[in-house]
């Protein structure tokens, strides 16, 4: 869960510190910051922002590679809206990790496909992901 609030005589807060969703670390399924609120085609994210991710984790060879399924969620709002579950995103998906060994810690590697079963108009779809690094949102 995030909240922004402006500061000083701003009423708004600015789109550099505003808050988005989208993309293999925040809500897979989607394009990067390709779930929100938009003004001419163009993200302009929100101020309240609800997010999360249930996953399940098998390992396939030993810590090399794992099996993944996954159910990420979200919502993004200006914060004056009043709060609805019928507003959220949801994916669902699946995929592999490979943890390659760097400097003696496994590096991770993700494939993942993932179906955007609960999107609103205008959001960009992702079905295929790659992630590489750590996971550090």
């Amino acid at each position: 869960f995030n909240w922004a609030e402006p500061l000083g005589a701003d009423d708004q807060v600015p789109v550099f510190e505003r808050y988005y969703l989208g993309g293999p670390r925040s809500l897979r399924g989607f394009d990067y910051r390709g779930a929100g609120p938009r003004e001419d085609d163009q993200e302009i994210g929100g101020t309240v922002r609800h997010r999360g991710s249930i996953e399940y984790t098998w390992p396939l060879m030993e810590n090399t590679l794992r099996g993944i399924v996954f159910t990420d969620f979200g919502n993004l709002s200006d914060g004056t809206s009043a709060f609805s579950f019928d507003d959220y995103r949801v994916g669902v998906g699946g995929g592999v990790v490979i943890n390659v060994p760097i400097f003696g810690q496994p590096l991770p590697i993700s494939i993942t496909w993932t179906e955007a079963v609960k999107k609103q108009e205008g959001d960009r779809i992702q079905e295929f992901s790659f992630d590489l690094g750590w996971f550090l949102n």
